[in-house]
């Protein structure tokens, strides 16, 4: 929590001192809000501590401008200290006042400290069924000082692999507006079904029996997007992706064992060559205090994608996702966090647009780039329905995590948290909530399950790394078992 200095000390200071923050650090002492704000004529604006990171960057994101009145109760002084914490360029921020040459003058001063920009955003390293994959993903998120955050990823393993290139240019259409440009190449090969599966491409002398139903397939395009802050934590986003998918490997028809019954698979790709060309319009709000490892504030959004032949695509659906984090910091300073999800899928999207169990749940393997390399399903501790799902077009999860700050620095290691969190989710398709899988009675039909994680969550000068339970699940290795 930040408080406000009263007017009538920031008067004071104006008059005796050289300068006063306008927003005071969290273990100062409070001061109550005089009920009248103090304005003054800002003289200039000045920006320090930024050795690498242009003026121009800093002050594209600054509100207030020589000549313009400024009250010390404008809420745009936290909401701009706020912005520029949430680029990922600073660990700190500061506001001040200083004494102009002219009475009621005043120079408003722009304090901020560095931090390293070029950072890791994610490692990969994993066994899935006897095989080794990884990957990596790094970029620097302030380019030559410029503030355009340019990365790059790539994944292998298990005769797949996928390579991003990311461009994003904040201020590109004016201080309020960003602009985002991708590039995606990936060879994948998933398994759209898993267990006693008949399928066309099994062998004849198996009865056309084997433990899976593979799609293989080859995909690669480019997004391009643009968004525009309404206010300090506000901001409306449009996106447009074009991509061409080639089928390499597709089963002609495939069946597999769904609760009591045996239902068919839909791989979910185009025989041949298809396209997908999507439109996605968004909203995002963001008041967290910190981007990287946040203790207050809230970050909720939502988006809707279209696919149509109206858009050029060769797929028909639409795609809606929302969620939301709050972060709450506690008396004794440890932070609870509140994370809700929800997304529907209505036509039919290809397998790789479906809402998957690994990125639900923490105690299965999450897609890298889009690809799920392992093949294991839910846990299923609960005893649901949960373990029929693999790729659905109905998806939600509430989570709660407890974080205990173990280090606080302002250079290399800025922050270690040891954090433990447990969530419920739930994931099927639209007939499966008409009509659950045979077998299961009760509460089971309900496609539900829990997930759990603890660890260590560790804030770098090159980037944010954990070290935690579902890390560890990864590395395990895992082989599924033949019918």
């Amino acid at each position: 929590m930040r408080f406000r200095l009263a007017p009538v000390l920031l008067s004071t200071a104006l008059c005796l001192g050289p300068g006063l923050p306008l927003v005071a650090r969290a273990d100062d002492a409070p001061t109550p809000v005089q009920p009248l704000g103090v304005r003054y004529r800002i003289e200039r604006v000045e920006v320090t501590g930024n050795r690498h990171t242009r003026r121009d960057v800093i002050l594209s994101r600054v509100p207030f401008r020589t000549g313009r009145v400024l009250d010390v109760d404008d809420p745009r002084i936290e909401e701009t200290r706020l912005r520029l914490l949430a680029t990922g360029y600073f660990s700190e921020v500061e506001l001040s006042l200083r004494r102009g040459q002219r009475r009621g003058w005043v120079v408003l001063e722009v304090r901020v400290r560095e931090r390293g920009t070029l950072l890791v955003h994610d490692l990969a390293l994993g066994v899935a069924q006897g095989d080794f994959y990884g990957g990596l993903d790094a970029g620097d998120v302030n380019f030559l000082g410029l503030g355009i955050d340019a990365s790059a990823a790539f994944v292998a393993g298990r005769g797949q692999q996928a390579y991003r290139l990311r461009l994003l240019h904040p201020t590109f259409f004016g201080p309020r507006s960003y602009f985002r440009a991708m590039g995606l190449y990936s060879r994948a090969a998933d398994f759209v079904a898993t267990g006693d599966v008949r399928s066309s491409e099994c062998s004849a002398a198996d009865d056309y029996r084997c433990d899976r139903a593979r799609v293989r397939y080859e995909r690669g395009g480019m997004s391009f997007g643009g968004g525009h802050t309404v206010t300090g934590s506000l901001r409306l986003n449009l996106r447009w992706r074009l991509e061409v998918v080639r089928a390499l490997e597709l089963p002609l028809a495939a069946s597999e064992p769904r609760g009591d019954e045996v239902v068919a698979v839909d791989p979910g790709i185009h025989p041949g060559m298809s396209r997908l060309s999507t439109l996605a319009a968004g909203v995002e709000y963001d008041s967290r205090d910190d981007p990287y490892m946040p203790s207050t504030g809230v970050r909720a959004w939502g988006e809707a994608e279209l696919s149509a032949w109206v858009t050029g695509s060769s797929y028909e659906y639409a795609r809606f996702t929302s969620g939301i984090e709050a972060y709450a910091r506690l008396g004794w300073g440890h932070v609870l966090k509140l994370d809700v999800f929800g997304g529907l899928i209505v036509g039919d999207a290809p397998v790789f647009e479906q809402f998957f169990v690994g990125d639900l749940s923490d105690l299965v393997p999450s897609r890298i780039l889009d690809i799920a390399f392992d093949e294991r399903s839910a846990p299923n501790l609960l005893g649901t329905t949960v373990a029929e799902m693999r790729y659905e077009d109905i998806a939600g999860r509430v989570g709660l995590e407890y974080a205990v700050p173990l280090h606080r620095s302002r250079s290399i290691v800025y922050g270690v948290d040891f954090f433990a969190g447990v969530g419920l989710y739930a994931l099927a398709s639209m007939d499966d909530l008409v009509l659950p899988p045979s077998g299961y009675d009760g509460p089971a039909k309900l496609p539900i399950d829990v997930t759990f994680d603890l660890g260590f969550r560790v804030d770098t000068e090159i980037g944010v790394f954990g070290l935690s339970f579902s890390n560890l699940i990864g590395l395990v290795p895992f082989r599924q078992e033949e019918p």
